[in-house]
């Protein structure tokens, strides 16, 4: 068993967990070419993946007990490159996008939660503490670079920009070749996989981190107009420099979580309200890059630390499921952070974007308190059942 080719292909295979970004750079020309549609239909074709892939990785999580998990993760890599191939030469109507939009959420939902299940299989200790920090690197830089090579490919035509979904091909290759087919258990085989309830508190830990850390990417373009801080350009470099600041925090994120353990929650949160205060406050857009950067370091700390937890805290045919829920909570997220938060600080008075940095701000701070004092309560409780026993 090669433990550096398997880390370099679940780390290949991360870096596709962003895919729904790729085709964010053709989104104008997509509405240009069907001016029927409405743009909320057309920015859905971003939205969309990301709520396939709450069902489809939830039944990859009970599939991952009866089927090898380099097979759940090749079959959804394959799906991820067909999606982009398929929607470059097949691509008529918006029905059609919507198509190829739900298998790119099938093939996310197949291979998220089976990348990450893997690294529990194979990896233990400090070790997996690492690898999950990389993890997360990988998926921010994987973020910038579809965004990037999907600009580049927009620029010849909007159905190009679905090329971009090829680059799945080296991760597949490394999948076929770089991962081993797991050790499973006769008796588990046709087990249907329980879930410790431990999993649903982390799981409630990502859905909230998300639902607040996703106020900057759809918000951004938004705010550097209402700012004056520039044109689609400076929201593109901002949206950058956010993902940016995922990939380094990525790679400190082993050795925080060694000193830091659960304590990681509330230093993530805080992130996120140092970001986001710094953003209110921006008077040019060096300012707003910052507070970007900051914010966007949260996500690294945040996420690899839930899914480290689960895969410590329940029964290993019971992992990949585990981080399943957390996944698809943290995909919910992502879909109603617009839904809640626009509205909701708007119910203040104040319907400016600038307002809502504060707005949200503000609840990140006071979710880093409430995560500090029940990591205290659980560290407290676990000192004294050792000292029971």
């Amino acid at each position: 068993m090669n433990k550096k080719m398997i880390k370099w292909a679940i780390l290949s295979i991360s870096m596709l967990q962003m895919g729904a970004m790729g085709i964010a750079p053709a989104l104008a020309d997509i509405a240009k070419a069907f001016p029927e549609s409405g743009i909320s239909s057309i920015q859905m074709l971003m939205t969309f993946p990301g709520l396939v892939v709450i069902v489809v990785s939830l039944i990859a999580g009970q599939l991952s007990a009866m089927i090898y998990k380099k097979r759940l993760a090749g079959l959804g890599v394959s799906l991820f490159v067909a999606s982009g191939l398929g929607a470059y030469l097949v691509n008529s109507s918006i029905t059609i996008l919507y198509l190829w939009a739900m298998v790119l959420g099938c093939g996310m939902g197949l291979f998220i939660p089976t990348a990450t299940g893997l690294i529990a299989d194979y990896f233990e200790g400090d070790e997996r503490a690492v690898v999950m920090g990389q993890q997360t690197t990988f998926v921010n830089f994987g973020g910038i670079l579809l965004t990037f090579v999907g600009g580049m490919l927009a620029t010849i035509s909007w159905q190009s920009n679905y090329l971009v979904y090829l680059t799945g091909i080296p991760a597949l290759i490394l999948c076929i070749v770089g991962l081993p087919y797991e050790e499973k258990k006769a008796a588990e085989v046709h087990k249907k996989v329980k879930v410790d309830k431990v999993v649903y508190y982390y799981a409630l830990v990502s859905f909230l981190f998300v639902l607040i850390y996703n106020v900057v990417p759809t918000n951004m373009a938004l705010f550097v107009d209402e700012a004056g801080f520039g044109n689609a350009a400076t929201s593109g470099s901002a949206s950058s420099i956010f993902l940016l600041g995922g990939v380094i925090a990525g790679l400190f994120f082993g050795k925080l979580s060694h000193k830091l353990n659960e304590y990681m929650f509330s230093l993530a949160f805080f992130v996120l309200f140092v970001g986001f205060m710094i953003n209110y406050n921006a008077t040019n857009a060096a300012i707003l890059f910052i507070g970007t950067f900051i914010a966007g370091m949260g996500m690294s700390l945040l996420m690899p630390e839930c899914i480290l937890s689960v895969s410590m805290k329940v029964k290993p045919m019971a992992v990949t499921m585990g981080i399943a829920i957390v996944m698809a909570a943290a995909n919910l997220a992502t879909f109603l952070s617009p839904v809640i938060f626009t509205p909701l600080s708007g119910m203040t008075g104040d319907l400016s974007v600038r307002f809502r940095f504060l707005f949200t701000g503000v609840i990140a701070l006071v979710f880093a308190i409430i995560f500090a004092v029940i990591t205290r309560q659980k560290q407290k409780k676990s000192a004294l059942e050792n000292i029971s026993c």
